[in-house]
């Protein structure tokens, strides 16, 4: 086993499946979800994005080429079904991937602990039978549309692959951690979850990165991660992790009685409405705030909590709040841990004026 330390990449990894969001089409590439203007679109099909010929020919190679036609002008019919809705795309590329490309379900991914593939994914059919009548019916009425759309599967395989894409998908998140598409990362889906983790996974694009937050034997203590939005309060989180996940959770804080004071979802939208409203010094004030109880959910250095000073720091920094100033002596620690100094936002603040580096 291994010994990590902070900011040590647990593993780096790209998606075996992925889509992006119907809201962030036309705005990113559709292969590698850079956000950037002049995009060319797809000359067969006129519906995906690229930033050149490398991103679409990799597109297109990867699964594009059998779902280009399913968008193109005489099966018009095909693009409400699919484009404009996030899960549904992600599904098809899955269904298209497995039907096209077997071999790829059953290649080996280098795990941080050993190897593992798509056919490996575990998949809680059974619990979505059982216990979730609403995913159930999703899955029967995209059965009945892909064989409208001419695509037939069987009744068993697609309630099989149904079960891995829900348990096992990923919200791939720009640099505010905001959500703009989806994708199947095989080796990312072996690590469990905490409310306590000791590393947190980040993207960079569609690159996956696991990345220690803590000093740990991996022996004595699994690589583990939050599979729910660790601000919401433990009832939420629960809920959250027995609806999607099957299980309840017993990490140390669930079992314990210590959570926040504050409802820090409701702070993050007062703080984003200022900040789009550009009042900037209530802002900051909410930033700092924030930032105190983020503290309380985060004893160790995550992603949220970096992203969160950061905002903080540029508008301090900006109206010339001399506060700013203990903050950017934990940023320039912590984004090191989370980030590191390849990632999109540490070159994009080092590219503005926050004095970042010493």
């Amino acid at each position: 086993m291994v010994k990590f330390k902070p900011g040590d990449v647990i593993t780096e990894c790209y998606p075996l499946i992925h889509c992006l969001n119907a809201s962030s089409i036309g705005e990113r590439c559709d292969y590698c979800f850079m956000k950037r203007s002049g995009l060319k679109k797809c000359s067969k099909c006129k519906s995906l994005h690229y930033c050149d010929a490398q991103c679409q020919v990799k597109d297109w190679h990867n699964v594009h080429k059998h779902e280009c036609k399913l968008f193109s002008d005489d099966l018009i019919r095909s693009k409400p079904l699919v484009l404009g809705n996030d899960c549904r795309r992600l599904f098809l590329r899955t269904l298209l991937i497995w039907k096209h490309y077997p071999k790829k379900m059953v290649e080996p991914h280098k795990t941080y602990n050993g190897e593992r593939s798509f056919v490996q994914l575990m998949n809680h059919t059974q619990d979505i039978i059982a216990k979730s009548p609403t995913k159930l019916f999703s899955a029967y009425r995209m059965i009945h549309d892909f064989r409208e759309m001419g695509i037939i599967i069987d009744e068993k395989d697609f309630l099989h692959l149904f079960g891995q894409v829900n348990t096992n998908s990923f919200n791939i998140l720009d640099v505010d951690l905001n959500s703009i598409g989806a994708g199947i990362y095989v080796a990312g889906s072996v690590f469990d979850h905490s409310c306590l983790p000791n590393s947190f996974p980040i993207f960079d694009g569609i690159k996956l990165q696991i990345r220690a937050v803590k000093e740990f034997d991996s022996e004595e203590e699994p690589p583990l991660f939050t599979y729910t939005d660790l601000k919401a309060p433990k009832e939420e989180r629960q809920a959250r992790l027995l609806e999607d996940y099957y299980f309840v959770c017993k990490c140390p804080r669930c079992e314990g009685s210590e959570e926040s004071s504050i409802d820090l979802v409701k702070l993050d939208k007062k703080f984003d409405d200022l900040i789009n409203a550009k009042v900037w010094t209530a802002a900051f004030e909410i930033g700092m705030t924030s930032i105190t109880h983020y503290k309380e959910v985060y004893p160790y250095p995550s992603p949220d909590l970096t992203v969160q000073i950061a905002r903080a720091v540029k508008i301090g920094h900006m109206i010339a709040d001399s506060r700013y100033v203990p903050l950017l002596v934990k940023l320039r620690r912590d984004i090191l841990v989370t980030h590191g100094e390849e990632h999109s936002l540490y070159r994009s603040l080092i590219g503005t004026n926050v004095p970042l580096e010493k």
